[in-house]
């Protein structure tokens, strides 16, 4: 499927947030191999982050934002996050089918999810 390189980083960062939680063994077995698609784009992500913070002088504070010197630099680095973030990218990977009633999840992430994901409920 053909996406945008943010679309399939907001679909990681979801993902994530149900690494920790229990779910049934085919549950949790679907999110791990999406889990394991996903991670080569957010692999990328990071590095070129990492990349254009170095590049543009920026340094990361203990809450995780980053700062710069200068206003330029900050909109330097916006500007090539916002390239790299809108790269349209082919995901090889089928929509899973999950039941949505213990997951917890906000709606962000079901939207995030969406592209990837078809939620279901319970069957009887």
């Amino acid at each position: 499927m053909k996406t945008t390189q943010i679309k399939v980083v907001g679909a990681y960062i979801a993902l994530m947030k149900l690494a920790d939680k229990p779910l049934n063994g085919k549950t949790a077995m679907a999110l791990f191999r999406l889990k394991n698609k996903l991670s080569e784009n957010w692999d990328f992500q990071r590095a070129e982050q990492e990349k254009y913070i170095k590049e543009f002088g920026g340094k990361v504070n203990d809450d995780g934002k980053v700062t710069f010197e200068s206003a330029e630099d900050a909109k330097a680095f916006d500007e090539k996050l916002s390239e790299i973030s809108g790269l349209e990218v082919e995901v090889d990977v089928p929509k899973i089918e999950i039941e949505y009633e213990n997951l917890e999840l906000s709606m962000a992430d079901i939207e995030a999810l969406s592209a990837f994901v078809k939620f279901v409920e319970k069957e009887a």
